[in-house]
């Protein structure tokens, strides 16, 4: 008996031109099955993702959210009826309905998603009936936000992430549930292959691959981002999916760097060394702490003044150009050691390199860290944070046990693979083949994302890349 596979992808309906609808499977290399063992009457379920199971290289079954999705023909009378009157439907009624040919089964959860919770305009609302319907993964979770009161546990209505609930022992489980229809069926490959084509474009630069990398666990980039739901992440603001904006990847790669390479020559001048922390501000944000001896080191790299200085010190006013130099890196825990500040003033490779590479308000840096997009689609996890004491941190009440836990949603990415470049002028392309520390950029950036994370709440496990 031939060996039975499964393979991720998302469901393509689209009408014939007589009366009926055509149905194939797309794989996530972009191969399309033909699924002519199913009929459909809508195409309510164009851009789900989906399992198609295979045996003997022909489909035997389809599963949407692990169930079984029968072969036959799917969807209602009373279904369009309802629609072409313009009755409101919570989409994960009629997700489930087309999913159990009509049934809703105890283990089956429902969507409680509703276009009359969104703050969209009149006329826009009347031309959504689900929620897949919105293709933009964007526009659905930021514009179509549910605005539902609290049951009068809070003052005000507030904004909710989707939640979905099913019947469990005569009670109502909920789960979250924002994960995106298929991004509309958007095609992946074909943006790629676009990407690809535009750095050829890119005359009088070289071009780096740094690879392809996936975090670990999950990721999260943008959490502290403006929102209505408290909690952020970044998304294309044409396209809609998770991506990681050159400027995040630059940051660590440059954090990174001074942490491993830079701070370690000089570890007196953290003598206020904290671990990283993590903290919630009053208004439910999130910042993290470094250790605040770093703060000298990165205020060298941003030096705009510094050749100014050192030609002070090559014209013999060396005492000058020592009290400017420590006057500029003043920080409220402490001035920088006189070693360092010779060691600046004399001239330092690694140092001087890493301002090459990332430069400063002075002049901008010569390496460019582009843009990273994923592969695929991007799969999108809810998670929580759980503050105890919500008071102690936002008031400054003592925190005491009677607090009640207050969980903080927010979206993460997990099991999606990006691709990573850099590229330079090709006059400055030998800033991305010497090695700077013994490692070349490419390097750096693969080692940072590996073992320095990206986005938030890397110090619990978060954005660690392989």
């Amino acid at each position: 008996m031939s060996e039975v596979e499964k393979k991720r992808g998302v469901l393509k309906i689209k009408p014939t031109k007589k009366k009926g609808f055509h149905a194939v499977f797309v794989r996530e290399d972009g191969k399309e099955i033909p699924l002519s063992q199913w009929e459909f009457s809508d195409d309510a379920l164009n851009g789900m993702e989906c399992e198609l199971e295979m045996q003997g290289g022909a489909p035997k079954e389809i599963y949407i959210n692990g169930e079984i999705f029968p072969k036959r023909r799917v969807g209602t009378e009373n279904h369009r009826n309802k629609v072409e009157a313009g009755g409101r439907h919570r989409q994960g009624e009629v997700a489930v309905a087309n999913n159990m040919g009509g049934r809703n089964p105890r283990n089956q959860y429902i969507d409680l998603w509703k276009i009359d919770n969104t703050q969209l305009p009149k006329d826009t609302r009347a031309l959504i009936q689900r929620q897949e319907e919105i293709e933009n993964y964007a526009l659905m979770l930021n514009k179509a936000a549910q605005l539902i009161e609290d049951n009068g546990k809070e003052p005000n209505e507030s904004f909710k992430l989707f939640v979905r609930e099913r019947p469990t022992r005569g009670q109502k489980g909920r789960k979250l549930c924002a994960e995106p229809y298929g991004y509309g069926g958007f095609d992946f490959k074909e943006l790629l292959k676009r990407l690809d084509y535009l750095r050829t474009l890119a005359e009088g630069y070289k071009v780096i691959e740094v690879g392809e990398m996936k975090p670990e666990w999950r990721m999260i980039v943008g959490l502290g981002g403006g929102n209505v739901y408290e909690t952020s992440i970044t998304l294309h603001h044409i396209y809609g999916f998770p991506y990681i904006p050159g400027s995040a990847v630059k940051g660590i790669t440059r954090s990174h760097i001074v942490d491993t390479l830079l701070y370690p020559i000089f570890p007196e001048e953290g003598l206020s060394v904290i671990d990283a922390v993590i903290d919630l501000t009053s208004d439910g944000g999130w910042r993290g702490a470094r250790p605040l001896g770093l703060s000298v080191i990165d205020a060298v790299i941003d030096l705009t003044d510094l050749d100014a200085l050192r030609e002070k010190c090559r014209n013999g006013e060396n005492d000058e150009a020592l009290k400017k130099l420590r006057k500029s890196l003043e920080r409220d825990e402490g001035g920088p050691g006189e070693d360092l500040l010779l060691k600046v003033l004399e001239g330092w490779d690694e140092l001087d390199r890493v301002r090459e590479v990332f430069g400063n308000q002075a002049r901008r840096g010569k390496v460019v860290f582009l843009d990273a997009y994923p592969v695929k689609g991007p799969t999108i996890k809810t998670d929580i944070m759980n503050p105890h004491f919500l008071k102690y941190y936002s008031e400054g009440s003592p925190p005491v046990d009677s607090m009640s836990p207050v969980p903080i949603h927010f979206l993460t990415v997990e099991d999606t693979p990006f691709r990573f470049f850099i590229m330079a002028e090709e006059r400055h392309s030998d800033v991305l083949d010497e090695p700077i520390g013994g490692k070349v950029m490419a390097e750096w950036v693969r080692s940072a994302l590996k073992e320095h994370g990206i986005g938030a709440k890397t110090s619990v496990g978060y954005g660690y890349m392989k």
